[in-house]
């Protein structure tokens, strides 16, 4: 497939579009020397005195990042590539065979996409990284039946100094799939913040209906989740129910501490659902 891309990504060949925007491009493209990649382009930060630091600080989180190569659920970037104006791309080598969830998602059993969602996210917040931007195009199946988890452009190690440009940050992130405490500072996020982007990814990915886009000052009126952004009732498990129940509570100090903290929970035991 060919298409128009920015020029920040010439070179490349685009097999599918998955996210145009408005916050950041995301798409599947084949690359040289890397072949089949996810391509994450990140416009360059507002504030020229940054960019240096930006680019320092992805280079240091990538390094951290690189003990995650073997791990099967998780498809870490193996290039970042700064454009003359300032845009950084970062290339993610996927499986040949891999395809994007949303695509495939409804002959998979919904339990076991949040289980192996939350597996790979536990990877991460094991090792004290946070993805901060979490969303359903971003997962992707393989024949096995193995889910993988890409798109690492945002993740940081939750313990780094970070450069203070919140403005950048909130820019690149998905506002459909953002936890509510985000909206005040996007830098606040850690691992419960990614939760309650995956509470929202597995219940649009189980319903079909898209996450609704939150209103930070609509929650805060009336003290609870939208219809779209709240657990589905009709055809969850107790389960998936109660996972997705304990994922999008509004106040994060109410979420489980991390996916790590959550799997070592025996969440899919049904006798801990009930109680």
């Amino acid at each position: 497939m060919s298409a128009e891309l920015p020029s920040a990504l010439a070179g490349l060949s685009l097999e599918l579009m998955l996210d145009p925007g408005p916050e950041r491009l995301i798409a599947l493209v084949d690359a040289p020397r890397l072949g089949r990649c996810l391509a994450e382009l990140l416009p360059a930060t507002p504030n020229p005195r940054h960019a240096d630091r930006h680019r320092a600080l992805l280079d240091e989180d990538l390094t951290a990042l690189r003990c995650l190569a073997e791990h099967p659920g998780l498809c870490p970037i193996a290039a970042l590539h700064a454009s003359p104006t300032g845009e950084l791309v970062a290339l993610s080598p996927i499986s040949p065979d891999a395809t994007p969830l949303q695509r495939c998602q409804p002959n998979l059993p919904k339990e076991e996409v949040a289980r192996s969602s939350l597996l790979a996210l536990a990877a991460l917040h094991e090792r004290g990284v946070v993805h901060r931007d979490l969303r359903p195009t971003l997962l992707f199946a393989r024949p096995d039946g193995r889910l993988q988890l890409a798109g690492l452009a945002l993740a940081h190690r939750a313990a780094a100094v970070r450069v203070k440009d919140p403005a950048w940050l909130d820019a690149m992130m998905s506002r459909r799939y953002r936890a509510p405490e985000l909206f005040r500072n996007p830098e606040l996020c850690d691992p419960r913040s990614d939760l309650f982007s995956l509470g929202l990814t597995l219940r649009e990915l189980g319903t079909g209906e898209p996450a609704c886009s939150l209103d930070p000052i609509a929650i805060q009126r009336q003290g609870r989740l939208p219809e779209g952004a709240s657990p589905p009732e009709p055809g969850a498990s107790p389960a998936l129910h109660a996972l997705l129940t304990r994922l999008l509570q509004l106040d994060p100090v109410t979420r489980p501490r991390s996916a790590a903290a959550l799997e070592a929970s025996s969440v899919w035991n049904e006798k801990d659902d009930e109680r």
